[in-house]
């Protein structure tokens, strides 16, 4: 499904049980220029997809940790913006995610990244809707918790991070709009349901950019 590409510097891994319905097991390991292809067949939720990353990796059927590092490679976000691949001439964060049943959350701290349109930081937390209380009934796409500052970002390129939960005609227009013009000090956030995403109801969440 992910179409991995890469080179596993060192790897130590157990397991118990049988390879299709594992019962324990753990992997530590490193991999330089980690690729993973982002792709969503409509019935699944969107993978998340990279290129050109390094990774230390330790983890467990139960949740693991990770460092990860790019340098000149790119994010692949399908069903997240118009553009799905973003590219990054700098990126690292370190990540933490728990896997409980069908309950999934992650969290990533220390988030700095950098590219021809904006450089920042960003901290933040993930996990996915309890189906039984979430309007929508299902996991997908999940609780988001996002805080983050753009130290410099170019403004004719804002067009290009505007979800595809706002409107075409909305996005098209600050892009046909916005010819010149740069920006610093730049705080963001969003938090809520990413169903309601922008929630037009602030009861929903907060999608909030100064």
């Amino acid at each position: 499904t992910y179409t991995p590409q890469g080179l596993v510097d060192e790897i130590q891994a157990t397991w118990k049980g049988p390879l299709d319905a594992l019962q324990q097991y753990q992997v530590k390991g490193r991999i330089q220029g980690l690729a993973l292809a982002g792709a969503t067949d409509g019935a699944t939720p969107a993978h998340l997809g990279l290129r050109g990353a390094n990774v230390d990796i330790d983890m467990t059927q139960a949740g693991g940790k990770a460092a990860l590092t790019m340098a000149s490679g790119a994010l692949v976000l399908p069903g997240v913006f118009e553009e799905p691949v973003l590219p990054l001439d700098r990126l690292s964060a370190d990540v933490r995610w728990q896997v409980d049943g069908g309950r999934i959350a992650v969290q990533a701290n220390d988030v700095q990244f950098a590219n021809a349109d904006a450089q920042g930081d960003a901290r933040a937390t993930w996990h996915t809707s309890d189906p039984s209380k979430a309007p929508h009934r299902s996991r997908f796409p999940g609780v988001l918790d996002l805080t983050g500052t753009l130290h410099r970002a170019d403004g004719t390129r804002v067009h290009r991070y505007l979800p595809l939960s706002i409107p075409a005609e909305s996005r098209h227009y600050v892009r046909d709009a916005v010819v010149a013009g740069s920006a610093s000090n730049v705080q963001f956030r969003v938090k809520g349901d990413l169903h309601d995403l922008p929630f037009n109801d602030p009861k929903q969440g907060e999608f909030r950019i100064a």
